[in-house]
């Protein structure tokens, strides 16, 4: 299982370069903070995944979701996300892997060493 994923992320991280994204916004109440909650999601077209930010008044996630339908338990597994943004410096973020919803797998990392290391 940890080897699928990391070779679909790879892959996926690999294939994405020429891809373009279709952007989605959600603002929502969020009820924890009396904030507002909001989500932007890329999704990647040809590759069946997608890139999503997460974000409230205390917090920003960073998450690569890609589809996997199989049922059978996720356990939680260290990666490093590496973000890049155009001609920009590349950011390594510790990152985990988990179970987004019945669809989807996610690596995420909120970001906070990135951050710190600046």
């Amino acid at each position: 299982m940890r080897e699928i994923m990391k070779s679909a992320l790879l892959t996926s991280a690999l294939l994405t370069s020429n891809a373009h994204a279709q952007w989605l916004t959600q603002v929502d109440d969020d009820l924890f903070t009396g904030g507002k909650k909001a989500t932007l999601i890329g999704y990647l077209q040809d590759a069946d995944s997608a890139l999503i930010f997460d974000c409230t008044k205390r917090k920003l996630t960073i998450s690569y979701a890609e589809r996997y339908g199989e049922q059978e338990p996720v356990s939680a597994t260290p990666f490093n996300l590496i973000v890049k943004v155009d001609s920009g410096d590349a950011h390594k973020m510790d990152a985990h892997s988990k179970r987004r919803n019945s669809k989807y797998l996610e690596v995420s990392s909120d970001g906070r060493e990135m951050t710190e290391n600046r």
